[in-house]
């Protein structure tokens, strides 16, 4: 249901920015269309392809980027995972999702500090993001830091 959503939003996001750049042809939301199609079937490279001439087009849409930056973690890329939620997070920086999966990033990689302040920031912009939690958590875990 949540993935769901964020391909709406995203699909959404992206279409107005299109649409608001005078380039209403289509071919770049068709381009992102073809991303987030080709990352649910699990053909990351491709996805990171299409994006890629999306954010030629338009690189100013943090979903672009945040989409691009799931697929990279997907493919174990998490440095570049982590430069494009950096990006997405400049251009949209109230999104509470951008942070909790550039949280899960860090974890990932060990680092669990930045990590954790990447997930207060989640937490803070939603405080019902569960999934921020229970990263948060990990993290904590993850440093011995039982009481918090």
């Amino acid at each position: 249901m949540r993935r769901a959503g964020l391909l709406a939003t995203s699909i959404a996001l992206l279409l107005t920015a299109v649409l608001a750049s005078g380039c209403g042809s289509g071919s770049t939301a068709d381009r992102y269309e073809a991303g987030l199609r080709l990352q649910d079937e699990g053909r990351f490279e491709d996805a990171i392809a299409e994006y890629d001439r999306v954010i030629d087009e338009t690189p100013r849409d943090a979903m672009v980027y945040y989409n691009r930056a799931l697929a990279y973690g997907a493919l174990g890329q998490l440095g570049r995972a982590i430069e494009d939620y950096d990006y997405a997070i400049r251009l949209q920086p109230l999104d509470a999702m951008i942070y909790t999966n550039r949280g899960a990033a860090y974890n990932e990689l060990g680092q669990h500090e930045g990590a954790i302040e990447d997930l207060d920031e989640a937490i803070d912009l939603d405080p019902g993001d569960a999934l921020a939690h229970n990263n948060r958590g990990n993290a904590y875990t993850n440093l011995g830091r039982y009481e918090q």
